[in-house]
């Protein structure tokens, strides 16, 4: 797959609302070409995608400061071309969801995570930035961001926003580079998918519930009451198998990062819930590095877990004495 740009575009924004950059004596021109790299390597095959949207983020590279410089959502790379200043540094980030027009939650142009300002938020803006809009062409501002891309928040259709254990394919890549020269980019888009195995035997009855934890949601009841997304398994289908957006995704990430230093945090918690209701918790793991195109297994009989984790409670009384202190007036 590969896309170049052919067509060029103003330097200016098409909306007066959304900025305009600075003039400068000189700029270079620029061409996307973007690739994804095919893998076949195990666990986890990914095969090139077809059509989808990208969306796509520049940023000036200072020394201690990354101020936005443009940003787009498009469905075809060759439509457009954008210039930069010459001599300036920039870092190019693309983020890529195969068929996304048909699976990602969208309202007049503007779609929700990885494609909008803040994956918490509406979809045509958060609460600090404006989301792109597909048709609109480039935002030359530092006030319109792909924020969401960053998290493994993928919106699909009538689900809620800002989710983790996300199943929305995603790819993503980027480069460094100095505009010293009218220049085609070629930005190699790498999955940000990694993989979940979960295999319970002697599930018998009641149910078993895998979700993402966190400090402040570290339950089953809790995990219902924020509208994560819950894999629940039964006796008629008691193993998970799925590819998951990483809950960090590493939008952005030259090839090198990509290849040698993509992973995320993750926590990942099981429960147990019997017939009548009531839930006990099994797994918890909240140190885990999960790294893209790796799949993390687990299986553990239920019944063995059931016993280590709701074995009989002894109480015994202390024989203890009090200890005087005197308060000072």
């Amino acid at each position: 797959m590969s896309a170049v740009a052919a067509v060029s575009f103003s330097l200016v924004s098409c909306d007066n609302d959304k900025g305009v950059r600075p003039q400068a004596e000189e700029y270079v021109e620029v061409r996307f070409q973007a690739k994804n790299l095919e893998f076949s390597a195990s666990p986890i095959t990914k095969s090139a995608p077809g059509e989808g949207l990208y969306g796509v983020q520049i940023k000036n590279r200072g020394p201690l400061v990354f101020d936005s410089y443009a940003c787009w959502v498009t469905d075809d790379l060759s439509s457009q071309t954008f210039k930069l200043v010459k001599g300036s540094k920039y870092d190019v980030s693309v983020v890529f969801v195969p068929d996304a027009k048909d699976i990602i939650e969208n309202e007049n142009g503007y779609y929700g995570a990885p494609f909008s300002s803040d994956g918490m938020y509406v979809l045509g803006g958060g609460l600090f930035k404006e989301s792109p809009q597909l048709g609109h062409g480039i935002y030359y501002s530092s006030s319109v961001e792909l924020v969401s891309a960053t998290r493994g928040i993928g919106q699909r259709k009538g689900k809620p926003v800002n989710k983790l254990f996300s199943d929305v394919p995603l790819f993503s890549g980027g480069k460094y580079f100095t505009a010293d020269e009218d220049v085609t980019i070629d930005v190699n888009l790498y999955s940000c998918m990694f993989g979940l195995a979960v295999t319970v035997e002697n599930l018998k009855e009641g149910k078993v519930h895998v979700y993402h934890g966190s400090y402040t949601v570290n339950s089953y009841e809790a995990a219902v009451q924020n509208e994560l997304n819950i894999f629940t398994l039964t006796s008629s289908q008691s193993s998970l198998d799925v590819e998951l957006e990483m809950p960090n995704i590493p939008f952005g990430l030259d090839d090198y990062g990509m290849k040698n230093n993509c992973w995320s945090p993750c926590w990942i918690n099981i429960d147990y819930e019997y017939p009548d209701g009531t839930v006990v918790a099994l797994y918890s793991k909240s140190n885990l590095e999960v790294y893209r195109m790796n799949k993390y297994s687990l299986t553990f009989d239920l019944d063995e877990m059931l016993n280590s984790v709701t074995g009989g409670l002894k109480a015994n009384m202390m024989d203890e004495k009090w200890v005087n202190n005197t308060l000072d007036m």
